[in-house]
């Protein structure tokens, strides 16, 4: 299993849990993984409006 050093306190946590089993902050590791996603989605949903506007 794969572990990074948490940024607030140090101690060793997965990428994919959701807070620090220690210090309950937010692992930023998962806000960036899911602003990528949101991000992906609206890019998607602009290009598909776009070549909708298109054809008709």
């Amino acid at each position: 299993m794969i572990t990074k050093p948490c940024p607030y306190c140090g101690k060793l946590i997965t990428p994919k849990s959701l807070v620090c089993s220690h210090c309950q902050k937010v692992n930023p590791f998962v806000k960036a993984s899911r602003r990528e996603k949101a991000k992906n989605v609206l890019v998607i949903t602009l290009v598909a409006a776009f070549l909708i506007w298109m054809i008709f």
